[in-house]
């Protein structure tokens, strides 16, 4: 008789104790489950950002090779003003006006490097 109770007894506990298996079983895979969807939420920002960095970049290098360019033309235009206008620079509609454009243009430009000199 005290070996049916037992057994009826240990039967009782290991239904609980898979019960509780179960349970937490359950209650780790939704804890996986929302670290899994924030993990995918985190790779999609991140897969974003980069797509973000990759266009900064490109349009970083644009702007240098576009301001190294008015650079030279700016160079150009002062040799050109010392060597072979005759005429001072306020009369001369072409040299005045290409000065004005790249000096605006370096303005411009010149905030997109500030941070990196």
């Amino acid at each position: 008789m005290a070996d049916t109770k037992s057994s009826a007894s240990s039967v009782s506990n290991l239904e609980s104790t898979d019960e509780s298996y179960e349970n937490r079983f359950y209650q780790l895979l939704d804890v996986y489950n929302e670290l899994h969807e924030e993990a995918r939420k985190l790779q999609y920002s991140n897969n974003r950002h980069k797509g973000e960095n990759r266009w900064l970049e490109n349009r970083l290098k644009q702007l240098e090779t576009e301001n190294e360019e008015l650079k030279t033309k700016l160079e150009n235009i002062e040799k050109h003003k010392i060597g072979n206008c005759k005429k001072s620079v306020l009369n001369c509609e072409n040299c005045s006006k290409q000065l004005e454009r790249i000096k605006y243009q370096m303005s411009t430009l010149t905030r997109f490097t500030l941070g990196r000199n």
